[in-house]
């Protein structure tokens, strides 16, 4: 097996290729391998001139993977070999659920909590907009009064502990999302109660994501107006829009399927304990 770290154009556009003809879904995997995010490091697996498998990384801790369904063993343990001698604090996976699952069982690999997503996309012509209350386009000078909404998502949604969330880098990524006018928020009197924002794009499609509705004013429609007041903007710029929601989480699917949102594949994040 040969280990290719992707870093010119022609590797780039091969790569993405693969993706493509083998249907993956996750726009982060697209979107780090075509540079829009600085820092990346990204590897191309191959087998007697075959791509098998593409993993993508930022921090060294959470990866993206995406792995051929009939990766078998002998492949398997090597990537794996590879991924923890280059990366030892390897924590979290996240992939196309069969392949990663295949991935993760050949490896012998131990997961010690997993979570499944579905993917789910709108196109122009299918959107079905439900707009009951008013929403925004925050300024960047915002991002200190969006800061409480964006730690209670991260704590509910993503399970991540206070102690972990570091403020001011979250605060300084809000400020980006803004300047980037990837942002949309609904408030009551000057108090924000919801938001949206984008997680990550790839030519004409942007995935959505940080969707949260404060405790208190769920069940009243906050969640599909905001939901479709960001999707109608965004397709001021893009011609598709993606989401990634928890296949238990049958209210937002509710919610995403009735303003027009279709699923389109399978989704799972994996933490992993790392070999002896």
């Amino acid at each position: 097996m040969k280990v290719l770290q992707i870093k010119n154009k022609e590797g780039c556009a091969s790569t993405i290729d693969f993706l493509r003809k083998n249907s993956s879904v996750n726009l982060y995997i697209y979107e780090g391998i075509a540079g829009y995010k600085r820092h990346c490091r990204n590897f191309c697996f191959k087998s007697h001139g075959r791509i098998l498998g593409i993993v993508h990384t930022k921090n060294g801790e959470y990866f993206h993977l995406f792995f051929l369904e009939d990766t078998g063993v002998d492949i398997a343990v090597q990537i794996k070999a590879f991924i923890f001698r280059q990366f030892p604090n390897a924590s979290v996976f996240f992939g196309e659920r069969r392949g990663l699952e295949n991935f993760l069982r050949n490896a012998r690999i131990d997961v010690i909590k997993r979570r499944e997503y579905l993917y789910m996309e709108v196109a122009r012509d299918r959107f079905i907009p439900s707009i009951r209350y008013t929403c925004m386009q925050p300024p960047p000078e915002m991002a200190a009064k969006l800061l409480p909404l964006q730690i209670q998502y991260e704590m509910e949604e993503l399970g991540v502990q206070r102690s972990e969330i570091h403020s001011l880098r979250v605060k300084a990524a809000l400020k980006r999302r803004l300047e980037r006018k990837e942002i949309t928020a609904m408030f009551q009197g000057s108090e924000p109660v919801a938001m949206a924002a984008v997680n990550a794009r790839f030519e004409h499609t942007c995935q959505i994501g940080s969707v949260f509705v404060v405790p208190a004013c769920r069940g009243r429609g906050f969640g599909r107006s905001i939901i479709s007041a960001h999707v109608e903007r965004l397709f001021n710029k893009y011609e598709k829009i993606a989401l990634f929601v928890d296949i238990r989480n049958r209210r937002a699917i509710n919610i995403y399927k009735k303003i027009g949102f279709r699923t389109a594949g399978d989704l799972m994040q994996v933490h992993i304990r790392p070999p002896d």
